[in-house]
């Protein structure tokens, strides 16, 4: 992968991340506490636990990526590959 896509992938990628997990937390909340509501079983809880877990998690991978990623993705993007610069 060439230095420029990582770049724009790094300064792009983290935000959208962090809109779809909201957006997919919502959704599997919803479902999965009108689903709980209709049964008794705890195999619902243990789901939306699990589930609300890992959105959890990826949404601290986003924000970390944002805080992280967007400004080493600049970098990329500003600066010349090394081998790209000896060749000129």
């Amino acid at each position: 992968m060439q230095r420029k896509t990582k770049g724009i992938l790094l300064v792009v990628l983290p935000i959208p991340t962090l809109f779809f997990v909201m957006v997919v937390y919502a959704i599997v909340s919803f479902f999965l506490s009108s689903v709980a509501e209709t049964s008794d079983s705890s195999v619902g809880l243990v789901v939306s636990q699990i589930s609300s877990i890992l959105l959890g998690l990826i949404g601290v991978a986003a924000v970390v990526g944002i805080l992280i990623g967007i400004p080493v993705g600049i970098y990329l993007l500003a600066t010349e590959d090394k081998a790209a610069a000896t060749k000129k």
